[in-house]
Order: structure tokens, then C-alpha cells, then sequence
């Protein structure tokens, strides 16, 4: 039986617009805060040295969010799939350096349990990124072979396929 995961990418497709807008308001409420509180903007680089390179880190990633999510809604036609793929893939750039701009300087993460929680985050999409690195090497794929292409419609065509290696049982892992 196969299983319809057109959810999932309406899943991610909202996920992307709905962080990234969450994201966004970050360097507004965070830039107010370091201006009352501190007394600089951290947006033009200012405060301590080792602050400043945490939060260029963090423009960065930013940066590369803002080119995955354009070239993702704005430009989506106008490249080819594996350009526009190369494009989406660099997210996996930003989300490591998320977290090295977000523990050294990020206040609001320093005291448990937010502390843990983020460090539960960043476990979690390490595992997320390593499975889907494997899965695109080709770790964890079943291999086909086409047996047969038979036209059944107008626009409907079947293929027939055949496992190549260990047989598929129904129901078993």
C-alpha cells in the first residue's frame, strides 16, 4: 500500500513561511533589548569583540534563510530543479550555525529549562541532519528494478517494479 506524504510537504512548506517569520522578528525584539538594556546595537556590530563575531555568525545564517525562502516562493520557476535545490540545500549550512551564534551570547537560553530545551533542539536536528545527509547518499533506499511500462489511460501509466536484493515482506520493517 503505498502511503499518499504530499502532507508532509505542505507541512514544510508552512513550517518554512511561518519560522522564518518568527525568525524574522528576531533581530527587531533582540536589537530593542540590547539597545534599552546594554546600550548598543548589536545589528551594526557593537558590543564585546567575541559578541560581535557570535552575531555575525548569526547574520549569516540569517542571510542564507532569506536566499533559501526567495529562491524557494519568489524564484521557484524561473530555476532549474537542481539549481533551485542547490539553493535549498544551503540551509543545512545556516542550521549549524544557528546554534553556534545561539549558545555563546543567547540570554534567554543560558538558565535551565530553556537551556535544555535548546539543547534537545540541537541534538534532535543534528539526527535530522545526519538521516538526511545518509538518505541522500543513498543509505536506507530500496532498490528497483523496472520489470514492465504499461499505458493505461490518457495520462496514466503503470510500472511494474521488482526489489533488487532482500525481497519486501508487507508489514516488516
Amino acid at each position: 500500500v503505498m502511503v499518499d506524504l504530499l502532507w508532509v510537504l505542505s507541512v514544510h512548506k508552512n513550517l518554512g513561511k511561518y519560522i522564518m517569520l518568527i525568525v524574522g522578528l528576531h533581530p527587531v525584539f533582540i536589537t530593542l533589548y540590547y539597545l534599552e538594556k546594554k546600550g548598543y546595537n548589536p545589528l551594526i556590530l557593537g558590543g564585546p569583540t567575541a559578541f560581535k563575531y557570535f552575531v555575525l555568525v548569526g547574520m549569516a545564517a540569517f542571510a542564507i534563510f532569506i536566499v533559501v525562502v526567495a529562491t524557494s516562493i519568489l524564484w521557484r520557476q524561473k530555476f532549474a530543479r537542481r539549481t533551485w535545490f542547490g539553493f535549498h540545500i544551503t540551509a543545512y549550512i545556516a542550521l549549524p550555525m544557528v546554534f553556534v551564534h545561539s549558545f555563546p551570547i543567547g540570554g534567554t537560553i543560558a538558565e535551565p529549562p530553556a537551556r535544555y530545551f535548546w539543547i534537545a533542539l540541537a541534538i534532535f536536528v543534528g539526527v535530522l541532519f545526519v538521516f538526511r545527509v545518509m538518505c541522500r547518499l543513498g543509505f536506507m533506499q530500496k532498490k528497483y528494478m523496472v520489470t514492465a511500462v504499461t499505458k493505461v489511460g490518457p495520462q496514466v501509466t503503470r510500472i511494474d517494479a521488482a526489489p533488487l536484493g532482500r525481497k519486501i515482506v508487507p508489514g516488516v520493517g
